[in-house]
């Protein structure tokens, strides 16, 4: 894993707290092309709700949080977050790679299977 100096320049965060408790942090800035950016994927505005072993709201402080979250970094661990009221696991899966070549259609078999007669069933 890349350098945690680098990795803290890299993201921008704020403390969130409900009734003077410490419940998140908020993504306030993040460089495109940056570690965090790379490793996690976060846009602006991300509020990360924690990381696969610990829900940020059990942690004291933003602080603590925020020594979490570069842990999480360091070991290559997940994060819960919330993106426009979705809760997500980032870094996200990647896509599944598409077996339709581009500008072509799934238009039915191909290979040994494609002179097959397709005969409608209703």
């Amino acid at each position: 894993r890349e350098g945690l100096a680098e990795a803290k320049t890299s993201i921008t965060l704020e403390p969130l707290s409900r009734s003077g408790k410490f419940q998140s942090l908020l993504v306030k800035d993040i460089v495109p092309g940056g570690i965090m950016d790379k490793q996690f994927g976060f846009k602006a505005g991300d509020v990360i709700l924690g990381t696969n072993e610990m829900s940020f709201d059990m942690a004291s402080d933003g602080d603590m949080a925020t020594d979490l979250l570069f842990e999480a970094h360091a070991r290559g661990r997940t994060l819960t977050v919330m993106r426009d009221g979705n809760r997500v696991t980032l870094p996200l899966a990647p896509a599944a790679p598409s077996t339709v070549a581009p500008g072509k259609t799934s238009g039915g078999p191909t290979g040994p299977l494609k002179d097959l007669i397709q005969i409608p069933t209703h």
